[in-house]
C-alpha cells in the first residue's frame, strides 16, 4: 500500500462541492454546473484567463463555509438545509434595498461573515490564487451595496463574486422554473445583485447554454478538468499559491449606470473583498 497520503487538489474541490451542494439543500451536481456557466459567462465578458478561472474556482466553493453557521442558520430559519434551500429558490425580489435606512440584523452579519471567512480560509489552505480566494470572502456581496457582510458595491466587489451569483441563479431558476423564466427573473436583479451589462454580454447564448446542461452528454463535466488544479493539496499543509493578478474588466461591467468611473484595473492584495 502506497505512503503517499496527498490528495489532488481539485479531488478536494470537487469533494467541498459536493458537501456544499447538501448543505445547501441542492441537488448534488449544482455547482459543477454552475461552475461550467460561470466560465461561460465569464468569457464571453472578456475576462482573461486567471479571472474565469476564479470564477469558476469560486463557484465550485462558495457554500463550503455554510456549516461553519449551522447552528445560527437553523435558529434564525428554523431548519438549516430546508431554510437555504428556499432562500435559494426564491424568486422574490432580495430582502434588503440598499436605500434602506434600517440596519441590516447582527445575526444575518455574523452568518454571512463566518460563512466568507471560512470560505476563503479554505481557498487559501488548499493554495488557489488570490483572486479566487478574494471573490470567496465576498460572495454575499452586491452591486449596488445591498449584500453582506460588508456592504460593499460596484468595483469594490471582486468582478467574479458578479459571475458567479449570476450563473448560480441561473441554474437554480432554470432548473426550478424553466429557462424562459429563469432569463426574466435575472434580468429583474440586474444592476442590483450584479451589473446589467455582464448580463448583457451573454445575453444571446444564456438560453442555449441552459439548454445544454441537460444534454445527454453533459458539457458541465468538463469542470472537473480544471486548469491549474493539478498540484497535490498536503495533507498537514498549505497548498502551493499562484499569484495571479486580476486584468482590467470594461467599465460597463463594473461602475453603476450614471455613474462616471476610471477604469479598473485589479491587481492582488490581502484585502477583504479585494482582489
Amino acid at each position: 500500500m502506497s505512503d503517499d497520503t496527498t490528495i489532488p487538489v481539485f479531488d478536494a474541490v470537487r469533494a467541498l462541492a459536493f458537501i456544499g451542494d447538501l448543505s445547501m439543500g441542492q441537488p448534488i451536481d449544482h455547482s459543477l454546473r454552475t461552475a461550467w456557466l460561470a466560465g461561460k459567462i465569464a468569457a464571453r465578458a472578456g475576462c482573461t484567463a486567471p479571472q474565469i478561472e476564479a470564477a469558476r474556482h469560486a463557484a465550485l466553493l462558495r457554500w463550503s463555509g455554510c456549516t461553519a453557521n449551522a447552528q445560527e442558520f437553523a435558529d434564525f430559519l428554523d431548519d438549516d438545509v430546508e431554510g437555504r434551500r428556499a432562500l435559494l429558490a426564491s424568486s422574490a425580489p432580495r430582502m434588503r434595498q440598499p436605500h434602506d435606512s434600517a440596519p441590516v440584523p447582527g445575526a444575518v452579519l455574523a452568518m454571512a461573515e463566518i460563512h466568507c471567512e471560512i470560505a476563503g480560509d479554505i481557498a487559501h489552505t488548499l493554495g488557489l490564487s488570490h483572486d479566487t480566494e478574494a471573490t470567496l470572502r465576498a460572495v454575499f456581496e452586491a452591486y449596488d451595496g445591498s449584500g453582506v457582510p460588508g456592504l460593499l458595491r460596484g468595483e469594490a466587489v471582486p468582478f467574479s463574486t458578479y459571475v458567479v451569483a449570476l450563473a448560480s441563479d441561473l441554474e437554480i431558476f432554470g432548473r426550478l422554473y424553466g429557462i424562459e423564466q429563469a432569463l426574466a427573473l435575472v434580468r429583474g436583479r440586474a444592476d442590483s445583485l450584479y451589473p446589467a451589462a455582464l448580463l448583457d454580454a451573454s445575453a444571446a447564448d444564456l438560453a442555449a447554454w441552459m439548454q445544454a446542461l441537460d444534454a445527454p452528454a453533459a458539457p458541465w463535466a468538463e469542470a472537473a478538468e480544471q486548469p491549474g488544479l493539478d498540484a497535490p493539496a498536503h495533507g498537514a499543509g498549505t497548498g502551493r499559491r499562484r499569484d495571479r493578478p486580476q486584468a482590467a474588466v470594461d467599465d460597463r461591467l463594473l461602475t453603476p449606470r450614471g455613474q462616471p468611473g476610471a477604469r479598473l484595473r485589479r491587481a492582488h492584495g490581502a484585502g477583504r473583498g479585494r482582489l
